[in-house]
């Protein structure tokens, strides 16, 4: 039976049948189908539809499946949107030409290739490392997570892991490690600029350029080939000089032609001159054609050899020789270089003996050499720089000067000096040091001289307000004096003077072989730094600092009459042993002996109320020292209106007249402090002078436990135990506290701290923490009747500072600060007394002023210094209102007033001394200073002593080296050269 065929679709009423059109094309849903199958509506499928033809297209404008997997490629045009998750189980390659969105996640379990963007969310796997980073090829890296730390690495090298706040090194395969160490930037390609705002932590950092910080911490090594600028909280200890030079100096001299008048712009027109176009490469010749723009200048004995300071490594440029008779450096009488100087394109060099002052002159290719009139190897050389070597002797020209042997040479450029013609540069002025006194060669040519009987001087320099100091070495003296005095217009036989009675003194006394530089005083036993009055010639308005290696006094002023509390040894300052002591119990009283009805009896010694009434003691003083400064202690037990003295029995001793230690005063009971110079007596006596009896039940004789730091060497008697700290931590200098009634600071009546109607000024460096109640610093005021006196304090409740005079009349003024003063913070105070006016100043600025009586203030010969507290009135060596609460440093005491400029440098430079890690002393432990060189462009000293170089600014020594300088330095604009 054949097939029985249709030729179309039975029709069904309505759209939801099936049908069929001429075309073939079969629709379900519609009656006019446009395409082969044609539905309109959703299709159930529950097996697999199969596509054979590989152009066929399933178009539907929605494609649902519950399940079930569609083979072969799926091209989309246009979007693809996936509400819940599109898994990817295995494909070697994805390709989108468009755009995959989706609106929850992409799982991709390894691979995936995009050709155009690809946007989500979110990136998930479970496998690390989790992404591949490929050329399509080759895996070169990959992104994934380790733990909780995402990363991103290299394939076989080094990656960064994202730790909470942190990015670090770790393996770039698997991002394990935390010790891994990457480079950051190349020589090639560099990071440019880093901002960072926490701590670099670093075991090396190298850094080419400028390294900027709120803050290093740490320690800084190695070599810092740029400026090193701010402040220095903790010790730098330079090893020394980058290079070195093996020669044995008598002098060194930094030029920096960058100083010259022209900024060292002579240095290029100089192509004609015969050094210029000499042969390079000899011995005495560098490499090298033009004048360095640094030098650095070595005089020795025989030669000055010129280095080019240009050069890291300080290649020579030039050697001088002392050449034989006629030639441009050629000494008589075996004559040595002493010194060496340059300016303007001049080096001037010293010689001695008999060999007066040379002057190499480089822009005009010339040479001169300054000695007496009696001499004939005077005037210019005959020939150029270049025929330093031969023998063509000088044209003989006036050239004066005091003496001809010359220890050292200064020169400066004074404003609106005249203008040389030849080289159009200003004409130095030149002063120099001889065995005969000083010679200033004006910059218009006349010599003017210094002749103080022929005195010698070791040293000279000019001051920035162009004042000269010559170091003068009388023969009859075993001291130096510093002479200073403006430039003169003829010749002077007398000039002012520091020495070790000026005021202020120069520190110490009794010392040669001094050395000055700009405003440093080096000695052998010690630094003064000096703050001289601008032009001023008169000592008595300046100001100095001592500094050893274990002490400084911070600035001292005028007639300064005691520098204390100003040690860096922080042991606790207690009660020393008694060199003497008598209790009059019978133990060694057989020593004593007895007159005028004096006796003594049961551990008392009375004098009677009867002329000469006296105990003499004839060995009492024989372990003392002649010279040296003591303090007695006396204990007075009762006293009927009698007054007695101690000496030291010099008639009877057979030692001349007889010195009185000390007196008491009448109906004085208690513990009465002497302060005395040990004369060459052994003897000890008591004499009754009026009034009587009085009983004594103890003597005892000690030095001064805390020093006085000033020429006059009257220290303090300490009484109970006084704690010393250190003022910040790491710093050196100490502060003084833990006082209270039974411990205090004393020293007895000094009559060379009355006043008079004089000047005078108290200075104390004080923190006090929050008190309502009264703390006394500085009290002197006489026990029994109080007249005049002076004292310091800080007022109970309202704790603001006061400073009290008073005259012997009783008429007193109280100055008090505007602020209270119990913060816990340091605190510069100073008062003074100006005439009829009263000042007190606090942290370098005047706080408070008022008049007060022009008369009188002295206080008395009952009155003491107390530090710490304030001796009762009525019951003298017994002590109240303790500065229980406060800290103490640098306290002074001046029979002079400083200036508010002055007051405002001493402030300013002294509290950097009370910062963390602050240095204020000479490094190492020798106090002799052997050589001084200031920097005037980084205001710098440079102090040289056996244990090294130390380095101040301002008061504070910021750095140090640790070889000896043994000879001389030289500094400038940061490059230092030392021998």
């Amino acid at each position: 039976m054949s097939d029985i065929r249709f030729n179309r679709w039975l029709h069904q009423s309505g759209t939801g049948g099936i049908s069929q059109d001429s075309t073939g094309n079969i629709g379900i849903g519609t009656t006019i189908p446009i395409t082969a199958l044609d539905v309109r509506g959703d299709v159930n499928i529950g097996d697999t539809i199969n596509i054979n033809n590989a152009s066929g297209i399933i178009s539907a404008t929605t494609l649902t499946a519950t399940t079930g997997t569609f083979s072969g490629d799926i091209s989309v045009t246009g979007n693809a949107s996936i509400a819940g998750t599109l898994t990817y189980e295995d494909v070697s390659n994805i390709d989108a030409v468009g755009i995959i969105t989706a609106q929850s996640d992409i799982l991709i379990g390894r691979n995936l290739n995009v050709t155009g963007v690809s946007t989500g969310t979110k990136f998930n796997s479970t496998t690390s490392p989790n992404y591949v980073i490929s050329d399509g090829t080759t895996e070169k890296g990959y992104i994934g997570y380790n733990g909780n730390d995402p990363f991103i690495g290299r394939k076989n090298g080094v990656g960064l892991a994202f730790q909470n706040n942190k990015v670090r090194p770790v393996d770039g395969d698997d991002g394990n490690g935390s010790n891994n160490t990457v480079d950051l930037g190349e020589p090639t390609y560099k990071f440019k600029d880093a901002y960072l705002t926490g701590t670099v932590n670093s075991a090396g950092i190298n850094a080419t350029g400028v390294a900027t910080a709120t803050t290093f911490s740490g320690n800084l090594t190695g070599n810092v080939t740029g400026d090193l600028t701010g402040n220095l909280a903790g010790t730098s200890t330079i090893a020394g000089i980058s290079s070195s030079i093996s020669d044995t100096a008598v002098d060194v001299f930094v030029y920096d032609t960058s100083k010259d008048s022209d900024g060292g712009a002579w240095r290029k027109r100089t192509q004609n001159t015969s050094w210029y176009n000499e042969t390079l490469n000899t011995s005495t010749r560098g490499s090298r054609k033009e004048f360095p723009a640094v030098a650095v200048i070595v005089a020795e004995s025989l030669k000055v050899t010129i280095y080019d300071g240009d050069d890291p490594d300080l290649p020579m440029w030039m050697v001088l020789n002392m050449g034989s008779s006629g030639t441009m450096m050629y000494s008589t009488s075996q004559g040595v270089f002493t010194s060496i100087s340059a300016v303007n394109g001049n080096i001037y060099y010293s010689l001695t003996p008999t060999s007066g002052l040379g002057k190499i002159d480089f822009i005009n290719d010339s040479s001169f050499k300054y000695r007496p009139s009696s001499r004939t190897n005077r005037g210019s050389f005959k020939g150029s720089i270049a025929d330093r070597d031969l023998s063509l002797y000088w044209n003989v020209e006036s050239t004066v000067l005091v003496d001809e042997d010359i220890n050292d040479v200064a020169v400066t450029v004074l404003p609106n000096a005249p203008i040389d013609s030849a080289t159009g540069l200003p004409i130095p002025t030149i002063a120099v040091a001889t065995n005969g006194g000083v010679s200033v060669i004006r910059d218009d040519g006349t010599v003017v001289d210094l002749n103080v009987a022929n005195r010698p001087y070791s040293s000279v320099d000019f001051t920035t307000d162009n004042l000269i100091f010559a170091v003068e070495n009388p023969g009859t003296v075993n001291y130096d004096l510093l002479r200073y005095f403006q430039i003169p217009s003829a010749d002077i036989t007398t000039a002012s003077s520091y020495g070790p009675s000026s005021s202020p003194a120069l520190f110490p006394s009794n010392t040669k072989g001094n050395i000055f530089d700009s405003y440093a005083y080096g000695s052998p036993v010690g630094l003064s730094i000096i703050d001289h009055a601008d032009g001023i010639a008169d000592t008595g308005s300046g100001m100095v600092v001592y500094t050893t290696s274990s002490y400084n006094t911070g600035y001292m002023h005028g007639d300064i009459k005691g520098a204390f509390l100003s040690d860096t040894d922080t042991t606790n300052a207690t009660v020393g042993s008694a060199h003497y002591t008598e209790t009059f119990t019978g133990s060694g009283d057989n020593t004593w002996g007895v007159a005028g009805s004096a006796t003594i009896s049961g551990g008392v010694l009375t004098l009677a109320n009867v002329a000469d009434s006296r105990a003499t003691d004839l060995i009492a003083a024989s372990s003392l020292t002649t010279g040296q400064k003591y303090i007695a202690e006396i204990e007075i037990v009762t006293n009927t209106s009698q007054v007695f003295k101690l000496d030291d029995d010099g008639s009877g001793a057979g030692q001349g007249s007889t010195t009185i230690y000390g007196s008491s005063a009448s109906s004085q009971t208690g513990t009465f402090l002497i302060a005395f110079t040990k004369t060459g007596s052994p003897r000890m006596r008591f004499l009754r002078l009026s009034g009587g009896p009085a009983t004594i039940t103890s003597f005892k004789i000690y030095s001064a436990e805390e020093s006085d730091r000033s020429v006059n060497n009257n220290g303090l008697k300490v009484f109970g135990t006084i704690t010393k700290s250190a003022v910040a931590t790491g710093a050196e200098l100490v502060a003084y506290s833990g006082f209270s009634g039974s411990n205090v600071l004393v020293q007895p009546y000094n009559s060379g701290l009355n006043p008079g109607t004089g000047d005078y000024s108290f200075t104390l460096w004080f923190k006090c923490s929050s008190t309502g109640g009264e703390q006394i610093y500085m009290r002197r005021f006489a026990t029994g009747t109080v007249t005049g006196g002076m004292m310091m304090r800080l007022v109970s409740s309202s704790s603001v500072l006061q400073w009290y005079v008073r005259d012997t009349s009783s008429t007193a003024t109280a100055l008090n600060s505007t602020a209270a003063l119990d913060d816990g913070n340091w605190h510069c105070a100073v008062g003074t007394r100006e005439g009829a006016t009263a000042k007190l100043y606090i942290d370098g600025k005047l706080d408070t002023t008022s008049g007060c009586s022009a008369n009188s203030h002295d206080p008395g010969t009952t009155s003491s210094l107390v530090i710490g507290a304030e001796e009762i009135t009525a019951s003298p060596g017994t002590y109240q209102n303790p500065a229980d609460l406060s800290s103490m440093a640098l306290i002074r005491y001046s029979l002079s007033a400083p200036s508010a400029e002055q007051v405002k440098k001493m402030y300013n430079d002294e509290k950097r001394l009370f910062q963390e890690n602050a240095k204020c002393t000479l490094y190492g432990s020798s106090d002799a200073v052997t050589a001084l060189a200031y920097d005037d462009t980084t205001n710098l000293l440079h102090v040289g002593t056996s244990a090294g170089r130390s380095e101040f600014q301002g008061l504070r020594r910021i750095n140090n080296t640790t070889d000896a300088v043994t000879t001389a330095i030289s500094a400038s604009n940061g490059l230092v050269a030392e021998q």
